[in-house]
């Protein structure tokens, strides 16, 4: 089994835990934080990342920590020989994340990222969509409510709503869509008021065409009531893919229950549910972290979005903040 530690206990670093894999170590700077997950899922809790690494020596590692801290931690994984699975932005600083994947191709080791999407089977249903039809036009959405926590709260920290919130989103396009051709973005903030160091925009808007001709419309915004995460619909000719709530219902198709397994033969995925106007399609049980140790453990971590495909999406993610108008 592969022994692993767990750096930031915040919301993200609640769900590796929940995963069911097995954490020996719990880091954060809020030793209390750590000492509740350690409690209730087992291992020990520390405050320096450093000495948990040092006693624990642990074959991987979820770095769940704000990208604005999160360089110095990977390059300590990184020189311990530990593999580990982080979340985008990989880095918020100009550099830094070169040198960090340098030392992964020079020690061997593997760099995964951490996405709720990508390594899920809605994630096959919706690559099966776009390879089976020509996708014209994707509308993405997140909408929540403004930021609790600090560093989000502060665009030099979080590197802004685009970064943020959208990073992930665009990664998933570029797999989806190709290469970018593109890109017409605005942003502003004044929606969010009475929130004190509030320093970032709370609303960002693109047009965003790749070179399979999908034209992507992507919307952001931090001044909901409820955070119901991502909500994406594709449209093809008299199709359409509706992505919302762990769940995609796919609009203009049919099942015929007789070619099941001729479909489990081919990999396609089978609906959950047949509707009169629509094919359900839920979420399963393999989450980012499972799928990440079940990689490390059989080898094939092909599979996985590495580092250097986070790196890739960070700098094209601060490259658009580059040419976005403000208004």
């Amino acid at each position: 089994m592969t022994k692993t530690v767990l750096i930031g206990c915040g919301n993200s670093g609640r769900k590796i835990a929940v995963s069911g894999i097995d954490i020996v170590g719990f880091c954060d700077l809020s030793i209390d934080r750590a000492e509740e997950l350690a409690k209730k899922y087992g291992g020990e809790a520390y405050s320096d990342y450093r000495k948990m690494i040092a006693e624990k020596t642990p074959d991987a590692a979820f770095v769940c920590t704000p990208p604005y801290c999160t360089d110095e931690i990977l390059m300590c994984a990184v020189h311990s020989g530990i593999s580990f699975m982080t979340e985008t932005p990989v880095t918020r600083q100009d550099g830094k994340g070169k040198d960090i994947a340098e030392k992964i191709r020079e020690n061997g080791i593997t760099a995964a990222v951490y996405s709720e999407l990508y390594y899920s089977r809605l994630m096959r249903v919706i690559r099966g969509f776009c390879k089976k039809y020509q996708v014209v036009q994707a509308d993405a959405e997140i909408i929540t409510p403004p930021p609790a926590e600090f560093w989000k709260r502060d665009g030099d920290l979080s590197g802004g709503i685009l970064t943020e919130k959208g990073t992930d989103i665009l990664w998933t396009a570029l797999n989806l869509f190709g290469e970018i051709k593109n890109v017409s973005a605005v942003s502003s903030r004044g929606f969010v008021t009475g929130i004190a160091d509030y320093s970032t925009d709370d609303c960002f808007s693109a047009v965003i065409t790749f070179s399979k001709n999908t034209i992507l419309n992507l919307t952001l915004g931090s001044y909901g009531t409820a955070d119901d995460g991502l909500k994406l619909r594709l449209y093809a000719y008299g199709k359409r893919l509706e992505f919302s709530g762990g769940e995609i219902r796919v609009y203009g198709e049919t099942f015929d229950p007789g070619k099941t397994k001729k479909m489990l033969h081919a990999g396609e995925e089978i609906p959950d549910e047949v509707c009169a106007d629509c094919l359900v399609y839920r979420n399963d049980d393999i989450t980012p972290a499972r799928a990440f140790i079940n990689a490390l453990e059989s080898g094939k971590t092909d599979s996985l979005e590495s580092y250097e495909d986070g790196l890739r999406v960070t700098e094209l993610v601060r490259e658009i903040n580059s040419k976005t108008v403000r208004v």
